[in-house]
C-alpha cells in the first residue's frame, strides 16, 4: 500500500495530496485507497515500478 500511495504521488503536489488523502477519515483500507488513488489496493504500481527498473538495468549491460 505504501508503494501504491507513493506511486500515485509522483508528480503532483505532496502538500495538496497528503491533506486531501489525510481527510478521508476511518474507512475500510480498500475504500481508502480508491478515494486516495482512484483504485482499489493492487500490486500493479509496484509490478510495474519493477519492471521500469529492470528495463533501465538491463539497458545498462
Amino acid at each position: 500500500m505504501a508503494h501504491q500511495i507513493g506511486s500515485y504521488m509522483r508528480g503532483r503536489d505532496l502538500a495538496e495530496e497528503t491533506k486531501r488523502i489525510s481527510s478521508i477519515g476511518r474507512v475500510t483500507p480498500e475504500l481508502w485507497m480508491q478515494r486516495a488513488t482512484g483504485s482499489g489496493i493492487s500490486i500493479e504500481p509496484l509490478v510495474r515500478d519493477a519492471e521500469e527498473g529492470l528495463s533501465i538495468l538491463r539497458s545498462k549491460n
